[in-house]
């Protein structure tokens, strides 16, 4: 009888770790990135459109949001300059999977799929990469490739309260006051 109740408690305990472990990874965070596409061209000269910026993901549950804006690195004027969109989709172990409208759905909507390495430890310099194509606009049908490297957290930078600024005014009053007060005893030596 013992047995079974320290068996009902060791499985209590440990379904809600198992439970987060088989969610998949968290993947909030800025992330540098890059998108290699190879433009539609009909008759001309073989061109790659090159990208790099940004994407701030936010992760909920197995859930993806977030922003992505990249500009153009490549001289190609069968690309956009500059992109930016909004992003959604989700995380299933170390799979992503995220649906982007580009460019106010101007330059279509694109299906990002990808895998994050090194899942067991995640935080700055993590990586993933995958595969991208491009529907329902003139840019229907390009495809590509993306990376994407996490990039470390800003650290906080510490600031004083009501209560410090106070107290450094006070402790400055202070230190004031004793100068001026040693500086008459000092031109009498």
């Amino acid at each position: 009888m013992k047995t079974r109740a320290y068996a009902a408690i060791a499985a209590s305990l440990l379904l809600p770790a198992l439970a987060a472990h088989a969610q998949g990874l968290d993947v909030t965070g800025s992330w540098s990135i890059r998108m290699v596409a190879e433009p539609p061209c009909i008759g001309c000269p073989f061109s790659l459109c090159d990208f790099q910026g940004t994407a701030n993901v936010f992760q909920t549950g197995g859930q993806v949001s977030g922003d992505i804006s990249v500009d153009q690195t490549s001289a190609s004027i069968l690309c956009p300059s500059a992109m930016s969109a909004t992003l959604t989709g989700d995380v299933t172990g170390n799979q992503v999977s995220m649906g982007v409208v580009t460019g106010g759905a101007t330059f279509g909507t694109a299906t990002f799929t990808g895998a994050v390495s090194g899942a067991a430890v995640r935080g700055a310099g993590t990586t993933m990469s995958g595969t991208f194509t491009v529907t329902g606009s003139p840019f229907s049908g390009v495809h590509g490739t993306w990376s994407a490297t996490q990039q470390a957290p800003v650290a906080a930078v510490p600031a004083l309260g009501a209560k410090g600024l106070a107290a450094l005014a006070l402790l400055l009053l202070a230190t004031a006051l004793w100068f001026l007060l040693r500086r008459p005893a000092l031109r009498g030596r």
